[in-house]
């Protein structure tokens, strides 16, 4: 008898601690279907920071593709090279103010300038994502008959109107960009799709001239 006992003793135990196992797996099957995060892999790690270059009159680095840059001058002036455009990964910008002697009757007669005259030298299709500049400017007060835009210095053919050179067989011609002032930021800002490679300076032109000029025509 006493044997009996023991065996249904043990059958008992056996048993309880089978459906104590069931319930503890049972338990944790819920717990994960009350929390499928669980099962998702935690996010990626968010993309490094834009690199930024400074300098008193001239900021220089590299600007790749996957990030590109911010370049930064001690006069305010600051030139955005957005992210996505097709920029090889060693290319070394430069953002300056020019030292190049600048006549305003160069990119159109009655042309007046506002601001400082600056310089960048990447030649490149940013169509995906244009290139920013932009200068501190408090307050724009607007003129009467007179357009705002960014005069940007590009190569072209030489001719008895175009005599300066820029290098080699080519010449300096100007193209004008609508520009604006932003009074949240305190900036005059222009976007640049296809940065010419040399000067920039922005100012004003005579209202009946078109915002873009076609270098062909000049």
């Amino acid at each position: 008898m006493r044997h009996h006992t023991a065996s249904l003793c043990r059958s008992w135990l056996a048993a309880l601690l089978l459906c104590s196992t069931a319930l503890a797996l049972t338990a944790v099957g819920v717990s994960a279907q009350d929390n499928p995060g669980n099962d998702v892999e935690p996010p990626p790690p968010p993309p490094p920071p834009q690199p930024v270059f400074t300098g008193r009159d001239r900021a220089s680095g590299q600007a790749g593709n996957a990030l590109g840059a911010r370049f930064e001058l001690g006069n305010g002036a600051v030139l955005v090279l957005p992210a996505g455009n097709r920029i090889s990964s060693s290319q070394t910008f430069n953002f300056s103010a020019s030292r190049t002697p600048f006549r305003p009757s160069d990119v159109l007669v009655g042309f007046v300038r506002q601001g400082a005259v600056l310089a960048f030298d990447g030649q490149i299709d940013a169509s995906r994502a244009p290139v920013e500049v932009s200068m501190r400017q408090r307050t724009l007060t607007a003129r009467p008959n007179m357009k705002f835009v960014l005069a940007m210095e590009i190569a072209g053919i030489c001719n008895a109107t175009h005599t300066a050179r820029l290098g080699g067989p080519l010449c300096s011609h100007w193209r004008t960009l609508d520009a604006h002032h932003d009074p949240a930021t305190g900036r005059v800002v222009a976007q640049l799709p296809a940065p010419g490679g040399y000067r920039l300076v922005f100012g004003w032109i005579p209202d009946a001239q078109p915002a873009m000029v076609d270098p062909a025509n000049l």
